[in-house]
C-alpha cells in the first residue's frame, strides 16, 4: 500500500522513534484511521481494544457518559446534564485504569457515529469510516457539515447495537518493514510495543484541520537537515567504511583485527565485515 492508497484527507507525516505512552489519538478531528510505517524489523504496535472511545455510550458510576480520549495524565468523557446539556469531564488516568479494573465502565453499545467536537453544549459527529469501503472515506470537510448526537440519539443507537467484550482486548501486531500499518488510533488505546531503535513513520488523517498535532510556526529561514537524519541511530557515527557490522572473532569463528574490536549495538542483524568474507 501506497501513500496515496490511504484512506486519508489532509494528512501529514510525523517521524518517530521510542515513544511508548498509552493513548487514543485526540486531535484528528474525523473517524479516519492512522498509518506507521517502520523502516526496519522488530516494529510492533498493541491495541488494548477494551474501550471504544468517541463513538460508544457506556455507563459509569450510574449516569450515561461518551468516552472521549485517554492520554498520559488525564482521560476525558462527555456526559450530559438533566437538560440535555453535553459537557466534558477530565479525571485522573488512573480513574480511568482503576474503574477499567473494577469493571466500573459497561459499554450499552456502539454507535454509528463519531464523536468529532462539543460545541456549545452540543456533540457534534460525522460518519464511521469502514476501510472496506471507499464510499465511507470522504468525511465532512467543514464543521458546518458534522450531525449533532443528543442523549437520546446516543442511546438508540447503542441499544440497537449492543456490544459484547472481548475475552482478551489486548491486540499485538507486528508490522512489515516498510509496509503501512492502517489503525484507528482515535478509537483504541494503543501504544508501540517494538524495538525502540526502529524508525517509524506515522500518518496522521484530519479532515478539519490542516495540521493534526501542535503549533504551526513560520520559518524565518529554511531549516536543512543533516544527510544522516533519518539513519539507524546505532550506525550514524560510524564512517562509511565502518557501517559493515562487525561480529568478535568468537561468533563469527574468524580473526582479524576489527572483528576483535568493533561491535555495533542495537542492531538485530549481525554481518560480518569485509576482511572476514
Amino acid at each position: 500500500m501506497c501513500v496515496s492508497d490511504l484512506p486519508m484527507m489532509r494528512f501529514a507525516f510525523f517521524c518517530l522513534t521510542a515513544a511508548v505512552t498509552k493513548h487514543t489519538d485526540d486531535n484528528t478531528r474525523g473517524s479516519q484511521p492512522n498509518a506507521m510505517l517502520c523502516l526496519e524489523e522488530g516494529g510492533e504496535m498493541t491495541e488494548d481494544q477494551s474501550v471504544n472511545f468517541r463513538c460508544s455510550l457506556m455507563l459509569y458510576h450510574d449516569r450515561y457518559i461518551l468516552p472521549v480520549a485517554l492520554g498520559p495524565s488525564k482521560w476525558r468523557f462527555v456526559a450530559w446534564d438533566n437538560a440535555g446539556v453535553a459537557s466534558i469531564t477530565e479525571e485522573p488516568e488512573a480513574d480511568f485504569w482503576l474503574a477499567l479494573q473494577k469493571r466500573q465502565l459497561t459499554t450499552i453499545g456502539l454507535l454509528k457515529v463519531c464523536m468529532v467536537e462539543l460545541s456549545g453544549g452540543v456533540v457534534r459527529t460525522c460518519p464511521l469510516v469502514d476501510l472496506d469501503d471507499p464510499a465511507t472515506h470522504q468525511l465532512p470537510a467543514s464543521a458546518a457539515e458534522l450531525s449533532p448526537l443528543s442523549l437520546e440519539e446516543a442511546l438508540s443507537q447503542a441499544q440497537s447495537n449492543p456490544w459484547v467484550p472481548q475475552p482478551n482486548p489486548i491486540r499485538k501486531v507486528r508490522c512489515e518493514p516498510k509496509k503501512w500499518y492502517v489503525f484507528f488510533g482515535w478509537r483504541y488505546i494503543h501504544w508501540y510495543s517494538g524495538n525502540p531503535a526502529v524508525r517509524r513513520i506515522h500518518a496522521f488523517s484530519c479532515p478539519l484541520r490542516s495540521i493534526p498535532t501542535g503549533q504551526t510556526r513560520r520559518a524565518s529561514e529554511p531549516t536543512y537537515l543533516p544527510p544522516d537524519h533519518f539513519e539507524d541511530t546505532a550506525t550514524r557515527a560510524l564512517t562509511a567504511g565502518q557501517k559493515w557490522q562487525h561480529i568478535p572473532a568468537q561468533e563469527c569463528g574468524r580473526t582479524c583485527c576489527a572483528c576483535s574490536q568493533e561491535q555495533v549495538a542495537g542492531l538485530d542483524e549481525l554481518l560480518c565485515c569485509r576482511d572476514c568474507q
